[in-house]
């Protein structure tokens, strides 16, 4: 179950990798179109979207905004582990 924070961080990450793949695929920085800006100029708002990408980028790679721990793997010693079984 993701929390709020998790939905904000992968949403902004969508965001962000859409953005680079504009930028790879056709030089297109939608970022700085919605900003008001061309390709490759920054204002204040385009560099706080830039941030909170990162940050969102961040959050996701780390795992720091996951809400459970994942479950740890148990090992079990199989039946005939032992039985003098050789192959």
């Amino acid at each position: 179950m993701h929390t709020w924070l998790d939905v904000v961080a992968i949403a902004i990450a969508a965001v962000g990798a859409l953005n680079w793949a504009l930028v790879a695929a056709g030089r297109f920085d939608l970022v700085a179109t919605i900003t008001g800006n061309h390709f490759g100029e920054t204002n204040v708002a385009s560099r706080a979207i830039y941030g909170l990408v990162g940050l969102a980028g961040f959050m996701r790679w780390s795992g720091s905004s996951r809400s459970a721990p994942e479950p740890r793997l148990r090992y079990a010693r199989l039946p005939f582990a032992g039985a003098g079984i050789t192959a």
